[in-house]
């Protein structure tokens, strides 16, 4: 009997936490949410430039010239258009940055790099290299 006591106070200490950090847990969302509302447009704009979106389609990257600012997150993603292979491969970019090569890939890859230098940074994939496959992205401060 005591050990169904000590057991039931376990579980409804278990549950106010349970309880307690769902509550923390909505509290952040919905002030997230607010934040995200009272936004100016060019705050907007800045969210969304440091995380961008290059979509590799058979031939082709989308878009192909980007501006985005310092330390943004550029996103790789192979759409179900990529029916062939495709890699990214980093030609020219500023100095003392490393170049890099993604593995060949197609619909359903992804690959994600941060450029922390300002200046301008050239692609090409090399498997299509002939059908003028290139992007360039341009870092501001």
């Amino acid at each position: 009997m005591e050990e169904n006591t000590k057991t039931d106070a376990m579980i409804n200490r278990l549950e106010r936490e349970i309880a307690e950090r769902d509550s923390f847990i909505q509290g952040t969302v919905a002030n997230a949410q607010d934040t995200e509302r009272d936004l100016t447009t060019s705050e907007q704009e800045l969210v969304t430039e440091s995380r961008k979106r290059i979509e590799v389609v058979d031939n082709y990257y989308s878009p192909r010239k980007v501006t985005v600012n310092l330390k943004s997150r550029i996103n790789w993603v192979w759409t179900d258009g990529s029916a062939d292979v495709h890699d990214v491969t980093l030609i020219s970019a500023p100095k003392g940055f490393k170049k890099f090569q993604t593995e060949p890939g197609s619909a359903g890859y992804t690959y994600s790099k941060t450029l922390t230098k300002p200046g301008v940074y050239k692609f090409i994939c090399t498997l299509h290299e002939e059908d003028n496959m290139r992007m360039t992205i341009t870092v501001r401060h």
